[in-house]
C-alpha cells in the first residue's frame, strides 16, 4: 500500500494533507524516514510517526474511555463539549463513533470504533447486548421498587412496561441495574416511574467487558485483543443469543418450510435427528420471529437429509398418507368460538402445575388422559403477569404441537426463557397470574393498499403478523387494548420487526384470532 494511502486511511487528512506531510519530512516509517509518498509497504504491523507522535497502523480501530461528566456524545454538540474533543485528529478523522450514547452527566465505560458492522451489531436489539449502571438515587430504594423495576414500569411514550433484566441494591440509595435497551433516558425514567431520582449514573459493564480500573475519568486507550473479544458476538456477548437466534431461526425455517418435513424430521437417526426434532418441537414465540441467513437454512437441511436413512424414508412414506392440515379448534372466521370451561380449566390447572415444576427445579408433570380438543396442535402463548404487570411471555403461532404441550412448554419458557425478565423466583409464585391465548392458524390477509388493510383489520379481535423479507413480527390481539388506534398498531408493529414505522405498507400481512382466558 503506498505510504499516502496508508496515512489517508489512519484519519491524517486528505490524500493531498497526507501527501504534504510525508515530502515535508515529517513522516518515519519503522524508524526511518521516507519522504517519498508513493513508497510501498505491507501495513499490517507497521508503525510510523508523524510529527515525532508514534502511531501503528490498524485496519479498524476499538476504543474504550472511562466517559467524565460534562460531555456530549456528539460531534456536534447543542450545550456542553463534545466527547470527541478528548481524542486527538487523527481519530477523529476516522470518523469514530461512540456505540451508544451517554448523557452529559452520565460517567462510565464508553466504547468507540470505526467499524460499521461491529457498531450496527453492538446497537442492534436484535442482540440485547446487556448494560450495567450504578445508580444514585435521591431516596432510599425498597425491595417493591427492585421488584417493579424488574417486572416492567409504565414509561411515559411506551406501549408497553419496560423492565430491568435484573436489579441488584447495593445500598439504600445505590443499585446496580442492568437493562438490553436503549431507550431515550432510559434509567433515569425507569427510576422516575418508580418516584424517585436519578443523581448520578455510571455504566460499569456492556456485555461481558467491565469498565478497566486503570483508567481515570477522562482517559481512553485502545482495546487489546481480550477486551475485544469480550465484546464478539461470536465468543462472548453475545454467545448465548447467538446461540438462541441461530436455533429458534432453525425451529421457524422447520415448521414454515413444508408441513411434510415434521414427519421427516420425526425419522432422522440418532443424535442429529432427536437435536432436529427438538428444535422443531420447542420454536418460542417471545417478541419476534428468529433469524437464519440462507447458508444456514441451507446447512440445516443438508445435514438432515445426509442423516435420512432408506429405512426412515419408508416410515416418512407411510406417514404420508396421513393429512397435514392443522385442525382448527376455534373457526378463524368466528369471533365468538370459544373453549370449553373444562377445557380452559385443565389447561389453566396444567401451567400452574407446570409453572411451579420447572420454578421448583422439579420434573414437570405430564397428563396421562388430557381432553381430545386438547390434543390437536394449535398455536398458544402462555401470558406471565405479577400484580397487573408483565412479567413473561412466550408462545408459538402456529399448532406445532398439540395444544396441551404447547402449555406446558410455554408455561416453563415464559417462566425460565423470556429474554425481557429474570427467571420467575419461588417466592413469585402466589403472587403470579396465568393467562393462556389458544390462537387460530394464521392466514393470508388480501389489500389492495394501506387504507384497504385498514378497513379489514378489526381492533381487539385480530392478532397481526407482518413478514417483510426476514422481517417479522407479531402483536397478540391483547395489544389493541394499549394501541387501539390501527395505525399506531402498525407502526409499533413494525418498529418491533425492524422495519421503518410505515413499514407495514408494504408487507405481507397474516392474521389469527385468539380465545384468552386466566386464572382468578
Amino acid at each position: 500500500m503506498k505510504l499516502e494511502q496508508i496515512l489517508f486511511s489512519q484519519g491524517f487528512g486528505t490524500r493531498k494533507t497526507c501527501r504534504i506531510l510525508i515530502q515535508s519530512g515529517r513522516v518515519n516509517v519503522n524508524g526511518a524516514l521516507c519522504e517519498d509518498p508513493y513508497s510501498d509497504f505491507e501495513p499490517n504491523g507497521m508503525q510510523f510517526s508523524v510529527d515525532d507522535e508514534i502511531w501503528q497502523f490498524r485496519e479498524k480501530v476499538y476504543i474504550v474511555m472511562n466517559k467524565p461528566a460534562g460531555y456530549e456524545c456528539s460531534n456536534k454538540p447543542k450545550h456542553h463539549t463534545s466527547i470527541y474533543t478528548l481524542f486527538p485528529s487523527p481519530l477523529r478523522g476516522r470518523n469514530i463513533q461512540s456505540i451508544g450514547r451517554l448523557d452529559e452527566d452520565t460517567t462510565g465505560l464508553l466504547v468507540f470504533s470505526d467499524d460499521g458492522q461491529f457498531i450496527h451489531r453492538m446497537e442492534s436489539p436484535k442482540w440485547k447486548v446487556p448494560k450495567v449502571y450504578e445508580v444514585t438515587t435521591k431516596h432510599p430504594v425498597n425491595s417493591d421498587r427492585i421488584a417493579a423495576l424488574c417486572t416492567g414500569v409504565m414509561l411515559d411514550d411506551e406501549p408497553v412496561p419496560v423492565a430491568a433484566l435484573s436489579c441488584k441494591q447495593l445500598s439504600d440509595c445505590l443499585i446496580e441495574l442492568t437493562i438490553s435497551e436503549g431507550k431515550y433516558h432510559q434509567v433515569k425514567r425507569m427510576i422516575a416511574a418508580i418516584g424517585n431520582r436519578a443523581e448520578s449514573l455510571k455504566r460499569i459493564s456492556i456485555g461481558r467487558l467491565e469498565l478497566p480500573k486503570d483508567l481515570a475519568p477522562g482517559q481512553w486507550r485502545f482495546m487489546t485483543e481480550d477486551e475485544l473479544g469480550l465484546l464478539n458476538l461470536n465468543s462472548a456477548v453475545g454467545i448465548t443469543k447467538a446461540k438462541a437466534v441461530f436455533e429458534n431461526g432453525a425451529k421457524l425455517l422447520l415448521y414454515r418450510t413444508a408441513a411434510g418435513i415434521r414427519d421427516l424430521l420425526e425419522n432422522v437417526p440418532g443424535q442429529f435427528g432427536k437435536w432436529l426434532k427438538t428444535l422443531m418441537l420447542n420454536y418460542n414465540w417471545s417478541c419476534h420471529y428468529g433469524f437464519l441467513n440462507k447458508s444456514s437454512y441451507f446447512l440445516l437441511f443438508t445435514g438432515a437429509l445426509c442423516m435420512f436413512s432408506p429405512d426412515s424414508k419408508a416410515s416418512s412414506d407411510a406417514n404420508d398418507k396421513t393429512p397435514h392440515a392443522i385442525k382448527n379448534v376455534v373457526p378463524v372466521g368466528s369471533e365468538h368460538a370459544d373453549l370449553p370451561a373444562d377445557v380452559k380449566s385443565f389447561l389453566l390447572k396444567l401451567a400452574r402445575q407446570s409453572l411451579e415444576a420447572c420454578v421448583n427445579g422439579k420434573p414437570v408433570p405430564r397428563p396421562v388422559n388430557p381432553p381430545a380438543l386438547t390434543t390437536q396442535k394449535q398455536g398458544c402463548f402462555v401470558t406471565l403477569t405479577e400484580n397487573g404487570r408483565l412479567r413473561g411471555c412466550i408462545g408459538y403461532i402456529e399448532g406445532i404441537m398439540p395444544l396441551y404441550e404447547a402449555v406446558i412448554d410455554n408455561a416453563k419458557n415464559a417462566a425460565l426463557s423470556d429474554p425481557r425478565f429474570p427467571e420467575v423466583t419461588p417466592s413469585e409464585l402466589k403472587s403470579v397470574t396465568i393467562e393462556i391465548s389458544a390462537l387460530t392458524p394464521p392466514v393470508p390477509l388480501e389489500y389492495k393498499d394501506p387504507k384497504d388493510l385498514l378497513d379489514k383489520i378489526v381492533p381487539g379481535v385480530d392478532g397481526i403478523i407482518l413478514n417483510s423479507g426476514f422481517h417479522q413480527s407479531t402483536y397478540l390481539p391483547q395489544v389493541w387494548e394499549q394501541l387501539p388506534d390501527k395505525i399506531r398498531f402498525l407502526e409499533n408493529l413494525s418498529l418491533k420487526a425492524g422495519m421503518e414505522p410505515d413499514g407495514w405498507k408494504t408487507s405481507a400481512v397474516k392474521r389469527y384470532r385468539a380465545i384468552h382466558f386466566q386464572e382468578h
